[in-house]
């Protein structure tokens, strides 16, 4: 199953991110997760997303090209998923705002 999110307003909220962490660590048909350009990600479910694909098996490909916005992507909580999301395949990070935090790992 794919699912595709054009366009999603206010979705940095926190009571956002924790619905995404849940959904995705519940979740066991979505395999491709792509979000549409004009979404703007912060920090709160930038993280969310991450700690949800930690304990996620059916995800295969996560497409946030040009999604994530100045600070969003913290690089600690993005490299604990990717040690363990065995599942995980394609990362589209295109066009997204990494900054140097993004980038850190330990």
């Amino acid at each position: 199953m794919h699912l595709e999110l054009p366009e999603l307003e206010n979705f940095d909220t926190m009571s956002c991110a924790a619905a995404w962490t849940e959904k995705l660590q519940r979740n066991k048909t979505i395999q491709t997760l792509k979000f549409g350009k004009a979404t703007r990600i912060g920090l709160a479910c930038a993280s969310a997303i991450a700690d949800g694909l930690s304990q996620n098996s059916t995800v295969r490909e996560l497409d946030l090209e040009g999604t994530l916005v100045e600070g969003a992507l913290d690089g600690p909580t993005w490299e604990r998923m990717l040690q363990r999301n065995q599942s995980l395949k394609k990362l589209n990070l295109g066009e997204c705002f990494l900054g140097s935090s993004g980038i850190e790992s330990r």
